[in-house]
């Protein structure tokens, strides 16, 4: 096991995915992500951009999903 502290990559990172898929029975929840990572000069700063959607949903819900991704990828880099 090494003690050396984790740092961020030094090269961008693109096209990461992540998937959550939660098949109980009808309606299931499934979530799909694609990130790209970028290595920042003066530590890590996490911007989400508005590209999101979620066909024949309010723009409220895919809002707050938006917001979810956004803090759990910050508590994760933490």
């Amino acid at each position: 096991m090494t003690t050396e502290p984790r740092l961020f990559p030094t090269r961008p990172l693109r096209g990461v995915k992540a998937a959550y898929i939660r098949q109980a029975g009808c309606p299931s929840s499934v979530a799909i992500t694609v990130s790209d990572f970028e290595p920042w000069e003066q530590g890590v700063e996490f911007e989400v951009a508005d590209t999101s959607g979620v066909p024949g949903r309010p723009a409220e819900w895919v809002s707050e999903l938006h917001e979810a991704f956004g803090s759990g990828v910050r508590e994760e880099l933490a």
